[in-house]
């Protein structure tokens, strides 16, 4: 059964939503299911919510999507009603060079062209440690690494 539907701003808050819900249904056997694409976000997930103790399961997301108004909600209800495999252990975070190329082009648009961030900070940004603004704020102020 779903209990709720959100999007989160960012991969560790859904900490605080998976604990909410907790809260409001102390008698529900809660499985936290995280869609398997969009490895270092699903890690960054799966790690937030390891670390609070939860179950959990990484399911094949695969043909969940589907064209409506509201997509990645619909493929989350997907995912949460499809049983999926168990780790025993916490996730690598090891965003590919893709993640990290991806992340300094956005920084280019953020920064109106005028920066890129470094490739340190843009792994930076990947992994968690620090928002896209806090990299931008780095980079201008010349402790971001190499570009």
């Amino acid at each position: 059964m779903v209990l709720a539907r959100s999007v989160a701003p960012f991969p560790e808050a859904i900490g605080e939503f998976v604990e909410d819900l907790v809260k409001d249904y102390p008698d529900a056997n809660v499985v936290v299911r995280i869609g398997h694409g969009d490895r270092t976000n699903r890690n960054r997930i799966f790690n937030t919510l390891w670390d609070s103790g939860h179950d959990l399961e990484i399911v094949d997301e695969r043909n969940t999507t589907p064209r409506s108004e509201t997509p990645d909600e619909d493929a989350a209800v997907e995912i949460a009603m499809t049983p999926g495999y168990r780790p025993r252990k916490k996730q690598e975070i090891d965003p590919c060079p893709g993640e990290i190329r991806n992340i300094q082009r956005i920084s280019r648009l953020e920064s109106d062209g005028s920066l890129t961030v470094s490739k340190e900070l843009a792994k930076r940004v990947a992994t968690g440690e620090l928002s896209l603004y806090d990299a931008i704020e780095r980079q201008k102020n010349g402790s971001g690494g190499h570009r």
